[in-house]
């Protein structure tokens, strides 16, 4: 594999996974949202959801931008941490996706440390 592949293949992986996971966590977020002001809802589940949700959402965002792709993949690890434990605690063990994406984040993450996730200007 050539490294100009590799560079692209990194960079198609950190959008995927920005996008994926920014427009799952708005998603989380957003259904969480109403439960918060319904009558007899749903307690702290909804916040906990609503704050992870927006938290994940501004690491996947971070996580697009060449520079800043080191504190978006801490974040995101730190969240999808956070939701293990949560789903956990909860009684659900069908946190799979969570690993993959935090397996693909440290991919991200050490590709950025090395400088290779940025286009060379050359």
């Amino acid at each position: 594999m050539t490294s100009e592949m590799k560079k692209y293949s990194i960079t198609a992986l950190r959008w995927t996974l920005g996008l994926v996971v920014g427009w799952q966590s708005v998603v989380t977020a957003w259904m969480a949202y109403p439960e918060i002001h319904a009558a007899g809802h749903q307690g702290v589940h909804a916040w906990i959801r609503l704050i992870l949700g927006s938290i994940e959402a501004t690491g996947a965002i971070l996580l697009l931008f060449p520079l800043a792709t080191l504190l978006g993949g801490w974040i995101l690890i730190t969240v999808f941490l956070f939701a293990i434990l949560f789903h956990a605690l909860r009684g659900e063990f069908n946190f799979e996706a969570l690993l993959v994406y935090g397996a693909a984040a440290v991919v991200c993450m050490a590709h950025a440390a090395r400088g290779e996730s940025r286009a060379s200007r050359d």
